[in-house]
């Protein structure tokens, strides 16, 4: 349990940090290597503590990558 801990507050970290940078070059790509990572370890937490533990940590990831700004899609397209 411990692991699966640790790797979540890691995942948590790295997350904050690319969603706080809003002029990383990297930032998609940064962002969709999160989504890469998160979603495998949302299995991993599901199967070893339970699935509202599991829930729980969709909407934490969920809330962390949903900070970043991102263009809204107009009639015209997009716009900052």
């Amino acid at each position: 349990m411990a692991l699966i801990l640790t790797a979540g507050a890691l995942w948590l970290v790295a997350a904050l940090v690319v969603t706080s940078r809003r002029g990383l070059a990297l930032g998609g790509a940064a962002r969709v290597a999160l989504v890469v990572t998160g979603v495998p370890y949302l299995g991993w937490v599901t199967y070893g503590l339970g699935p509202l533990a599991g829930l729980g940590g969709l909407l934490i990831g969920a809330a962390v990558l949903m900070r970043c700004r991102l263009p809204r899609l107009t009639g015209r397209g997009l716009r900052d």
